[in-house]
């Protein structure tokens, strides 16, 4: 509904609900009160609509909350982030016009602050989007060309994480070391004070009394207070973030114990009571920290190797010295611009530059898909991932890291690895749940115990639920295992888009593989040639050579001495079907023939709408291709066929491999692939990242096995660089094992926290044992996932 605010009134025009623009056309809705709810326009009242549905309305009371907030208040906390040094050593230009900006966050541990960290943009106006990766705690925001950082640093630190800028991904270690430092400090502290409590409790519980009992007790008190004071920062920060954004967390609940159990000992202290709880808070805070601590150590397993490592050489590399003018060893992640570098053959160039001496041939093959040697000289510029296959050159470099070409490519990899999976989720809700239930269970515990057992039974039993549920060990089991995959898949170059495809991967039941290129060689050889079309062969060529088809590759590989310089005009490309193009104003198609009775593959020559002949070709099949179809059938998983070539040509390819008549589609066209897919669930696609785009991106997973990288990502979830076909078998048999760890991981977790808690409530475990168990059960799953993953993949023989 819509009405017009008329112009006497436009000094009294109310604000939109949702934007705060003016309002000329109210728009309203039957959901909404009128009187205190308008809307510019039909999108902010459907955002308006969203977030309320969501339960993300909350997002208003931000608003208002910053409202009154004056520029310089919000920013004096972080004023250095607005300078233009700033931006020249942190900040970097995008081509879209927006800037990005990372940070390492200090205290993110669970999926709660992926969450909170992930509403930034609809918090703070200006702030386009914001991942984090959990395992890493690096978060990298995108933000408009004038938006000030020290406006985005200060609400990240309102939320409780202290932000670190990053000139690049090697800065996060130096931030984390910092982190693990702090750590370690209140660590040491709360164990040495712990230490001398458990002396005096011990003789107490030895006898001491009198004078003795009380002064040891006092003695207890005054070295709890360093433990509680300063050790247990970090649950308290935590705790009062949590409450600040209104979100429930665990530390709520262990930073109340610890209070409580502190002013309760103290209170019987000072009354010369014995009912303390000195010794307890002392291993609480010591063991939950340890916890901690073992959760930071586990999260950096999956985020040591570099985001180029895949490609292969580059742990060290020879660089110039230019103080004794001599190459030195220098791990590849330290190289920076400027720097000159002796790439020998067989090497693969670490980053970006230009040639500044010798002249060689390139395998460019990750980056164009060609793999064709490249000759180079003095002066090209040459990328990161090319190998060196024959003279040694010098190059200085232009680009290094995430700067270069192939480094950009990553990193849009990357920011699809920071989004949840579907698992990932899963463990967030069941964490969630596991707090509130904790919540819950603890405040009835406490009341039924206070009044049936008294307040020292009350506060043992409920100090106890708290401390053995803790679900951290839950909420990171299921990202830890992904990362060390992905960058153990990573290391042996296998390039996974997102944690989502491992998932799809595990519940494959269907693989449909094209078969050019990737059942086959893709190496056609001419095994008949037509004498009548002798007089075109500088046709053929000239066509061809404009496409990069296995056939017409081949095509101009047998008639490469007719090369010429004759120019085609309005080429045009059909894939599936064939290519055509104006040449010496005859109109020349060479056209795929699917009417042939043959087994091979078919090629027509039309001139002028007439075909003068047809040439023959044959593709021989990988060696590997029949292994990776016997392995897939063990795993009770349907190969396909789909092809554009010769029915018949399919046919005799799908008996070679035995694979069912009705699993053998020939003579498709690129979309009637895709219709293939599309009916057809729990599908994965293997093919060129190029010539079956559409297929590799319509089904639930796709696999380029060749083609260029960037092309390759683009069409299809996973890139393999080096294209030995058994690795997708190795691929898919370790993604359904890495799936069933994930399961166990979480089970193993679950099952913990109900004995634990059956355990707590029954009064059958003291607050102590329950320290000393927590970090226990977390460890255990973290170990699980760690080495679980290392077991499975030492089982799995990539190639």
């Amino acid at each position: 509904m819509q009405s017009l605010i008329e112009s006497k009134d436009q000094e009294k025009l109310k604000a939109c609900t949702h934007c705060g623009s003016a309002v000329v056309y109210a728009v309203t809705s039957e959901d909404s009160n009128e009187s205190q709810n308008i809307f510019c326009c039909e999108g902010c009242l459907n955002v308006w609509n969203f977030l309320k549905q969501n339960n993300l309305d909350e997002y208003y009371n931000y608003l208002e909350k910053d409202k009154g907030q004056s520029s310089r208040s919000i920013n004096s906390k972080f004023e250095e982030f607005d300078t233009e040094q700033f931006y020249i050593d942190y900040v970097k230009e995008l081509s879209s016009g927006q800037n990005k900006v990372k940070f390492y966050l200090e205290g993110v541990h669970c999926l709660a602050c992926l969450w909170i960290i992930e509403k930034i943009p609809s918090l703070l106006e200006g702030v386009i989007s914001s991942r984090l990766a959990l395992e890493s705690s690096r978060a990298e925001f995108e933000v408009e060309k004038d938006f000030k950082i020290s406006a985005l640093a200060s609400l990240i630190n309102k939320m409780g994480y202290r932000p670190h800028p990053l000139k690049n991904n090697s800065e996060t270690e130096k931030f984390r070391i910092r982190e693990e430092r702090s750590l370690l400090i209140k660590m040491a502290l709360a164990l040495t004070c712990m230490g001398n409590i458990m002396v005096m409790t011990l003789a107490i519980y030895g006898g001491a009394s009198g004078i003795w009992e009380e002064s040891f007790n006092y003695f207890s008190m005054g070295l709890i207070l360093p433990v509680v004071l300063y050790s247990a920062i970090p649950f308290y920060k935590n705790a009062y973030h949590s409450i600040n954004n209104k979100k429930f967390s665990i530390d709520i609940l262990i930073s109340f114990s610890i209070i409580l159990a502190f002013l309760v000992s103290s209170y019987n202290t000072l009354l010369g009571k014995n009912i303390v709880y000195f010794d307890s808070i002392g291993a609480l805070v010591f063991l939950l920290l340890i916890g901690r601590y073992i959760i930071l150590k586990a999260k950096k397993t999956g985020v040591d190797s570099s985001s180029l490592e895949f490609i292969g050489n580059l742990e060290a590399v020879n660089v110039l010295n230019k103080n004794s003018n001599k190459f030195e060893k220098k791990m590849a992640k330290y190289l920076e611009k400027e720097d000159i570098v002796k790439i020998s053959k067989n090497e693969v160039l670490p980053a970006d530059g230009k040639i500044i001496r010798g002249h060689s041939h390139l395998n460019n093959s990750l980056i164009t898909g060609e793999s064709n040697p490249v000759a180079v000289s003095v002066d090209d510029y040459i990328y990161a991932g090319s190998k060196n296959i024959s003279n040694e050159i010098q190059v200085k470099l232009c680009a290094v890291g995430e700067d270069t070409y192939l480094g950009k490519i990553l990193e849009d990899v990357n920011k699809s690895l920071s989004g949840k999976s579907i698992i990932a989720n899963m463990a967030d809700k069941w964490s969630k749940y596991l707090i509130f239930a904790v919540f819950f269970i603890s405040i009835t515990l406490f009341t039924f115990s206070y009044l049936n057992y008294g307040i020292e039974e009350a506060i043992k039993r409920t100090l106890g639920l708290v401390i053995i549920t803790c679900p951290c060990a839950l909420a990171l089991a299921a990202p830890l295992v992904l990362s060390q995959f992905l960058n153990i898949l990573n290391r042996n170059q296998i390039i996974v888009r997102d944690e989502k495809t491992i998932e799809n991967l595990a519940n494959t039941k269907n693989v449909f593989f094209d078969k050019t290129g990737t059942l086959t060689n893709g190496e056609f050889y001419v095994s008949s040639f037509p004498e009548e079309l002798e007089d075109y062969k500088k046709y053929i060529f000239s066509l061809e050579s404009k496409s990069s088809h296995p056939i017409a590759m081949s095509l101009v590989h047998f008639l490469r001495k007719y090369k010429n310089d004759y120019i085609v005009n309005n080429f045009l490309e059909i894939q599936g079907l064939g290519v055509q193009g104006i040449i010496n104003g005859d109109f020349v198609q060479l056209q795929r023939n699917s009417d042939n009775e043959s087994a091979q593959t078919c090629v027509d020559f039309i001139l002028n709408n007439k075909r003068l002949g047809t040439i023959k070709l044959e593709d021989e099949i990988k060696e590997s291709s029949y292994t990776l179809i016997e392995r897939l059938k063990k795993l009770k998983i349907d190969p396909w066929i789909i092809s554009g070539d010769n029915q018949k040509v399919v046919n005799k390819v799908g008996e070679y491999f035995k694979i069912p008549l009705i699993n053998l589609k020939g003579e498709l066209q690129p979309k009637q692939k895709e219709e293939c897919l599309r009916t057809i669930n729990n599908s994965v696609m293997i093919g060129d990242g190029a010539n079956d785009a559409i297929a590799l991106s319509k089904a639930d997973v796709g696999i380029a096995v060749k083609g260029s990288i960037d092309l390759g990502l683009k069409a299809a979830n996973i890139y393999l660089a080096n294209d030995n076909l058994l690795n997708i078998y190795e691929l898919i048999k370790s993604s359904k094992d890495i799936m069933k760890l994930i399961y166990i991981s979480l089970v193993i977790s679950l099952v913990y926290n109900v004995i634990g808690a059956t355990l707590a409530i029954t009064g059958h475990i003291t607050p102590l044992w329950a320290a000393v168990l927590m970090p226990i059960s977390s460890l255990s799953v973290l170990l699980v996932s760690i080495f679980g993953v290392k077991y499975i993949l030492n089982n799995r023989e990539f190639k």
